[in-house]
């Protein structure tokens, strides 16, 4: 099992939701008895602790740090979120990502929908969807996740608001250093590179998750959505790909969004998750095994 970026931590300690995503594939698959390797940083072991009850799995032996390269040992190789990155069997985490996916270069029939899924265990859901007094932003700072539209927003509407995000993987540094100076300026509590148990419970305290993506984004899931939701927090969106998909409960540009929460969380939990991987390599390794 690989993460995305060979230099973040699978488990991830701070940003990573490929990573995050692959590591909980790694323990679902170790639950079940697969002898998994983990293609990953070596800080990888010390953060299992951190998120999981099973043993850490082992490292890969000669692997390159790198998705690209292809362990000719392993059974499985999960590249999980990220289909564009292996012509053998293709998962999407939602509809909408396998229906770009079909129109940009045709699809087969080897693929599957597994939604993403989070560590619940740590994510306790509050009592009420009507908690909270301030406003979230939780995405990393660029123009595509939409952080400057949301300061605005929050100086225009003179509303109580916070931010939780990083700058990795931004397209203009500059932008989101611009961006951050302006929300502290106006009062607006800016929380960089936060840790995990740190980031659900400021998610936990919000009246609502906010994200003003631009409609040229194209956002493959929304794992945000999904944390927010989980923990009963709304959201409140601009209309692009998956985030109506993935979404629970909240607005988009407007118009409520409210599905059976019963439903939902059975779902988009990971013993769900869990049961879709396991089904899904015990097939595959059977359609090997009989050639």
């Amino acid at each position: 099992v690989s993460g995305k970026h060979p230099y973040i931590p699978t488990p991830p300690l701070l940003y990573g939701g490929t990573e995050l995503e692959a590591a909980l594939t790694a323990n679902a698959l170790e639950e079940e008895g697969f002898d998994v390797c983990l293609d990953a940083t070596k800080r990888s072991v010390k953060l299992w602790d951190y998120y999981f009850n099973t043993p850490p799995p082992s490292e890969c032996k000669d692997v390159e740090l790198t998705i690209s390269y292809i362990n000719d040992n392993a059974d499985v190789h999960v590249f999980q979120g990220r289909p564009f990155q292996t012509s053998i069997f293709k998962v999407f985490a939602s509809e909408p990502q396998k229906v770009y996916y079909d129109m940009a270069v045709g699809l087969d029939e080897k693929y599957e929908v597994i939604p993403n899924a989070i560590p619940d265990w740590l994510y306790q859901p509050r009592e009420s969807w009507d908690d909270g007094d301030y406003y979230l932003f939780l995405n990393r700072c660029d123009d595509n996740k939409g952080c400057k539209e949301f300061v605005e927003w929050c100086v225009k509407n003179n509303l109580k608001c916070k931010m939780i995000t990083q700058f990795w993987f931004v397209k203009d540094i500059n932008y989101a250093l611009d961006v951050v100076n302006y929300a502290r300026k106006n009062g607006i509590e800016v929380m960089v590179n936060v840790d995990p148990l740190t980031k659900i419970e400021v998610i936990r305290n919000a009246k609502a998750v906010v994200g003003f993506l631009s409609k040229k984004y194209f956002e493959g899931y929304g794992l945000w959505v999904h944390e927010a939701n989980w923990l009963r927090v709304p959201v409140i969106s601009t209309n692009v790909p998956a985030v109506p998909w993935t979404m629970m409960r909240g607005e988009v540009e407007g118009k409520k969004v409210e599905k059976d929460e019963g439903e939902w969380r059975r779902e988009r939990s990971y013993t769900t998750y869990k049961q879709r991987w396991v089904s899904l390599v015990q097939k595959l390794l059977e359609e090997e095994k009989n050639g």
